[in-house]
């Protein structure tokens, strides 16, 4: 991989710390059905517009990032227990 790549997956891993602290915080949580319900269908009617993707993003295949993020995720939750 090269180091542009690399590069431009540094705002992915920073996503991934995110995505991890939201992770064990979310475990603590208890929800009702129709409280996830309700989330669920509220963030069915949210997108972002094209103009809130940054520019390294549109040069990285979903696979990729897709692929890091979850592995950063597993890798996260294992170095938790």
């Amino acid at each position: 991989m090269s180091v542009n790549v690399l590069l431009q997956l540094l705002p992915i891993l920073r996503i991934i710390n995110i995505f991890s602290l939201s992770l064990s915080l979310s475990l603590s949580l208890s929800l009702s059905t129709d409280q996830v319900d309700e989330i669920k269908a509220a963030m069915s009617r949210f997108s972002l517009p094209p103009s809130a993707v940054p520019d390294w993003a549109k040069h990285v295949p979903e696979n990729v990032w897709k692929s890091k993020l979850i592995k950063g995720i597993r890798t996260k939750k294992e170095d938790s227990r």
